[in-house]
């Protein structure tokens, strides 16, 4: 929804999921659980994400070299700043047009 017939949440989300058995990286410690970043209007997709939010999670959880799965993926920006990070990443995206 683009916010014409309803009221645009302030609020996304987040879901991640680690390796069974393994500890996982957390690289973020004392951390708010709440991130402040806007979400501009300059975009090439409706729901995509601040790279600097991107970045910020990218770094709290992975190391260079780990794989991000982002199995929505739109216009890519997951994809994008993993890459620039020095991680692997796949994506997926059902609508050709993005």
């Amino acid at each position: 929804m683009n916010g014409q017939y309803i009221y645009l949440s302030g609020v996304e989300f987040a879901v991640w999921f680690k390796k069974r058995g393994g500890k996982g990286t957390f690289n973020a410690h004392c951390k708010n659980v709440v991130f402040r970043h806007p979400s501009g209007r300059s975009k090439l997709h409706p729901t995509e994400k601040n790279h600097k939010l991107l970045k910020e999670l990218i770094l709290d959880n992975t190391n260079k070299g780990d794989t991000i799965l982002d199995p929505c993926c739109g216009s890519g920006s997951h994809l994008l700043v993993a890459n620039i990070l020095g991680r692997n990443a796949i994506g997926f995206e059902l609508d050709e047009h993005y």
